[in-house]
């Protein structure tokens, strides 16, 4: 909900902007980012729906500005073109890689058009190192990027019974995750967690019961 309004409002504000919309995969640009209760063409004012063309996943705005799907899945395919704004959803769940096929690093290099480029991410917190540096960039005094987070208990619009299914899973990291926003230091589908790893040295209190130390210094 928080992205359609401000791809709209860019639109709007910018005739002939041309606006990527990054998603994972082209069918959750699809379903989500266009055609979901929350997506542009549900939010979109009337005076303003835009054309659009499923099977190429692109809009055409009355006043000019244009918006395409982008997808993780065929991150070079961005290549080349000359982007305006950006909206990119569920940002931590692209398929980062260490080339030009990675949508995010290719998209930024896209970014290029106009006087007041400028992108927008809504993503649950998956604890990968993109939204790990945007958070530490957006902490540095110099910086231009307004990184805001949220619970699933901002949405008053959901159902009790839903608040109480969610609650169950109060504690984990799935729910710091994916209910309370946060970003963790761990991946929760980790076979071994971080406490695990830094496992407690307890030579000082004459115990070592799986013998770690002795056998580390021999």
């Amino acid at each position: 909900f928080a992205g359609s309004p401000a791809t709209i409002e860019y639109a709007m504000q910018y005739p002939n902007a041309f606006i990527g919309l990054l998603a994972p995969t082209f069918g959750m640009g699809r379903s989500n980012m266009i055609e979901g209760s929350s997506g542009i063409m549900a939010l979109c004012p009337d005076n303003f729906k835009p054309k659009y063309n499923r099977s190429e996943g692109t809009l055409a705005f009355p006043n000019g500005a244009k918006a395409k799907i982008f997808s993780s899945e065929n991150g070079d395919r961005i290549r080349g073109a000359n982007l305006s704004f950006l909206w990119g959803d569920e940002f931590c769940f692209f398929k980062f890689t260490s080339g030009d096929d990675d949508l995010w690093k290719m998209a930024k290099m896209a970014l290029r058009q106009g006087s007041h480029p400028k992108y927008i991410i809504t993503t649950s917190p998956k604890p990968v190192k993109a939204i790990k540096d945007l958070y530490e960039d957006s902490k540095k005094p110099e910086s231009t990027l307004l990184f805001k987070t949220g619970t699933t208990f901002d949405n008053y619009t959901l159902p009790a019974s839903y608040i109480l299914e969610v609650k169950k899973g109060e504690g984990t990291s799935l729910y710091n995750q994916e209910v309370l926003g946060r970003i963790l230091d761990e991946n929760p589908s980790a076979i071994f967690s971080l406490k695990d790893i830094k496992r407690l040295d307890l030579d000082d209190q004459g115990d070592d019961p799986d013998k770690y130390n002795q056998r580390m210094r021999k």
